[in-house]
């Protein structure tokens, strides 16, 4: 309980400061006298985005979890694997939430993985108010849980190391109702790709601990929606 209260405050914090930091930024692009209003592509240009995993039918995750030459199911909810991302100009900064779960029936083991991803993002306008975005990032912070079905004592890890990367396609969308007053210039679908990797370690339930890392690959398409003013 503890922890997962220290990670909603330490994404709070996180997004302050990415508000703070892009309007600076802002700032700075109008001082240079780019500004003047939000045209698309243009300096002044604020992104709201919100993006989770997409379930195309198979499931969330297009990989698997390999032990040797086995392979395990990566259950992975799209509510669970989502993020935020604020745009500023061509620049964005923002988190991502992952968490699966797979079932290593022969072995009466569940594993249970979560992180948080801080990740930063650059646009480029393309034809009409569309967009590519490309951009990466790392685990601040992560948990990993093994749980054996005839023993209470999970074994647990907050040590991991990774990346990730990802490929946004943003496309303007016409929304049904007039929201101009809220000075919105125009909404996007957001369609994407995303690649993680994690490798927990040290596992340990009291005296116990395994030395082995855990590695994961973890493979998503995504859909979003992205507000622009």
């Amino acid at each position: 309980m503890r922890q997962k209260c220290l990670l909603k405050i330490s994404k709070i914090l996180a997004l302050v400061v990415v508000f703070i930091s892009l309007a600076v930024v802002d700032a700075l692009a109008v001082t240079d006298g780019s500004g003047g209003g939000a045209a698309p592509g243009g300096a002044s240009d604020w992104r709201f985005r919100f993006i989770q995993a997409a379930n195309l039918g198979s499931g969330v995750e297009l990989g698997s979890y390999k032990v040797g030459n086995k392979s395990y199911e990566m259950k992975s909810h799209p509510s669970k694997n989502s993020g935020l991302m604020v745009v500023v100009g061509s620049w964005g900064l923002g988190y991502y939430d992952f968490q699966t779960e797979i079932n290593q029936t022969d072995a009466l083991l569940t594993h249970k993985l979560e992180a948080t991803f801080y990740e930063i993002g650059y646009l480029m306008q393309t034809a009409g108010n569309s967009s590519l975005t490309f951009g990466g990032g790392y685990p601040l912070s992560a948990k990993g849980t093994i749980s054996y079905s005839y023993n209470n004592a999970d074994l647990v890890s907050e040590e991991v190391i990774g990346y990730s990367w990802f490929a946004q396609l943003g496309l303007e969308y016409t929304l049904p109702v007039n929201l101009s007053f809220t000075g919105m210039d125009f909404a996007e679908v957001i369609l994407g790709f995303r690649q993680g990797y994690l490798e927990y370690s040290n596992y340990q339930a009291g005296s116990v601990k395994i030395g082995k890392a855990q590695l994961i690959n973890s493979s998503q398409f995504q859909f979003g929606l992205g507000f622009v003013f």
